[in-house]
């Protein structure tokens, strides 16, 4: 469909997610979606891992599932929910009244029995819905900030996602030697996507730093906990900067820089953390951060910077 906007025009894309674990009805329901007008198939995967991380990183509109692997569509049907994404068609090559049922109550909006064609034009239908509702002012505006002003709403949408994907990813604890910073950049490469878009982060690290032993799925587990406490107190959005640097010959330290207004009122154990008034979350959130800390052998410190804030630093072993 045409939407006119001023003397242009320009289709509306429905952004789509395939999942389906048998490659050759993947392809089939690729080949006819890419047909369908209005339609951008922007990820076709077949694992849930890959379909939750596609679908927090393409913002997709609508996903399209095959019944291969039944127990990933209910997953995902579930992840669907939680991102308030409410069209899930599911393909099913054989009629089954009671599998039908089960993928409704799931939450699928449409089932969908027989052929691709008739699949393609109940997706052709919601794309021309989709396509049909005036799209939103891009006046700039706080972050999905709360009463207090504070942008939590917004990010603790992000954490859910965040933990959605962890959840697909189903990875066993395990500790390897690894070069944080570059874990780092690899995890936000994934997670960028779950945190609003006013959020800028950065990843800096020196030369000559040494590995760490951890556990990768627990530390990007910190530093992603990490990312959303310092976006809290900046409502407008801003900038997050994570620094890697050897401190001696032993230990790594990960510095925690913000835009906003930094740690405030150090309170726990005299080690130093926010418990704000205003935002009464604050204390648990940093709570987790240092059991978080604890659980990779590091050391949580609160730093004086020369404006008087207060930012975060943990200190690791090095391999």
């Amino acid at each position: 469909m045409l939407v006119a906007v001023g003397k242009a025009t320009h289709m509306v894309m429905s952004k789509v997610l395939v999942l389906e674990s048998s490659p050759e009805q993947r392809a089939g329901l690729v080949d006819a979606l890419c047909e369908v007008p209005g339609v951008d198939v922007r990820a076709n995967v077949g694992d849930l891992s890959s379909a939750v991380r596609s679908l927090i990183i393409e913002r997709t509109d609508m996903i399209v599932a095959g019944t291969s692997r039944c127990e990933d569509v209910v997953a995902l049907l579930a992840v669907a929910r939680e991102c308030k994404l409410e069209d899930v068609v599911i393909h099913a090559p054989r009629a089954d009244e009671e599998a039908s049922r089960l993928w409704l109550a799931c939450g699928a909006s449409h089932v969908v029995v027989g052929s691709i064609d008739e699949l393609a034009s109940t997706v052709g239908a919601l794309a021309h819905e989709r396509a049909s509702v005036p799209e939103q002012s891009t006046t700039r505006m706080p972050v999905a900030t709360d009463a207090h002003g504070s942008a939590g709403p917004a990010l603790d949408q992000a954490a859910l996602a965040i933990r959605m994907v962890a959840q697909a990813r189903n990875v066993k604890a395990s500790t390897e030697v690894v070069d944080l910073a570059q874990l780092l950049r690899d995890a936000f490469a994934v997670y960028r996507r779950a945190i609003p878009d006013e959020f800028e982060v950065i990843i800096e690290s020196a030369g000559g730093t040494p590995p760490v032993r951890c556990n990768p799925k627990e530390m990007e587990r910190l530093a992603l906990r990490m990312v959303l406490a310092a976006c809290e107190d900046m409502p407008w959005g801003g900038k997050v900067w994570l620094i890697v640097e050897p401190d001696g010959e032993d230990h790594v330290l990960l510095e925690v820089i913000d835009t906003g207004i930094g740690v405030r009122r150090p309170t726990i154990d005299g080690a130093q953390v926010s418990a704000s008034r205003r935002h009464p979350g604050a204390r648990a959130r940093f709570e987790e951060i240092e059991t978080l800390v604890q659980q990779q052998h590091g050391s949580l410190f609160v730093a004086r910077a020369d404006d008087g804030r207060h930012t975060i630093e943990i200190k690791f072993p090095a391999a």
